[in-house]
């Protein structure tokens, strides 16, 4: 118990590292919870809770700092996407004000995923708000389900300003429209962030992989570590 509260004390600590059982030290940690008192004080004494289940905000992380990010970017959103519901492709019709490509599908599909973007960024402002005056666990879950949302918003963008494209020159350069559409949708799908540490480890190797490398097989257990001329080498 001492050992684990010393490495939950350590804010460097990654905590949610999975074992060959797609375990983590948290899913252990709550289940001693469950089964001993004496692990479910100290989680207390120390204001760690095993049960808050968190995908972006790590426990230890600055919520101030990441309030402001989150926030000046929904704001920015919001910002966008509210004038973009009002600067309409293809313009408004001078006698009755109504849209000019009101029925085309490109145009329907532009304005409902405008709309979808500023309704998520404007939730995510709610969200942030609302973290400033929960409980420390809430305001954890808070923040971290922004993220979440805040890139669902980000794709709701991105979807209208390519059908907004799409409904003005799709008549006149279907070719450059497809280039836009190939081009927003190849950055849609880099930005899962499984993929995008992937495509930069492919483009962009790390200066110490070798060395990274070295350092897990040791760790493995399937290399051995042996000095010569004060260097290290796995053999």
């Amino acid at each position: 118990m001492f050992l684990a509260k010393a490495l939950l004390v350590d804010t460097e600590v990654e905590r949610n590292i999975k074992d060959f059982n797609g375990t983590t030290a948290m899913d252990l940690l709550a289940k001693l919870c469950k089964q001993d008192d004496n692990w479910a004080q100290m989680c207390k004494q120390i204001k760690v809770n095993p049960l808050l289940k968190t995908t972006y905000i790590q426990p230890g992380t600055n919520l101030d700092q990441m309030r402001n990010t989150l926030s000046v970017v929904a704001a920015l959103l919001a910002t966008i996407t509210f004038a973009a519901g009002f600067t309409l492709p293809g313009g408004l019709d001078s006698k009755t004000g109504k849209a000019v490509m009101g029925k085309e599908a490109a145009f329907l599909v532009f304005i409902l995923s405008d709309a979808y973007a500023m309704c998520t960024s404007m939730f995510v402002l709610f969200c942030l708000i609302w973290s400033m005056v929960s409980e420390r666990d809430m305001s954890y879950l808070l923040v971290d389900r922004s993220v979440l949302i805040l890139m669902q918003s980000l794709y709701g963008t991105m979807l209208a300003f390519m059908t907004g494209v799409y409904t003005v020159i799709d008549q006149s350069s279907l070719w450059a429209a497809i280039i836009i559409f190939i081009m927003c949708s190849l950055a849609v799908i880099s930005a899962n962030r499984t993929i995008l540490h992937y495509i930069l480890a492919k483009l962009i190797p790390a200066a110490n992989r070798d060395q990274s490398d070295r350092i897990r097989l040791l760790e493995e257990g399937k290399a051995v570590a042996s000095r010569d001329d004060n260097s290290q080498k796995v053999e």
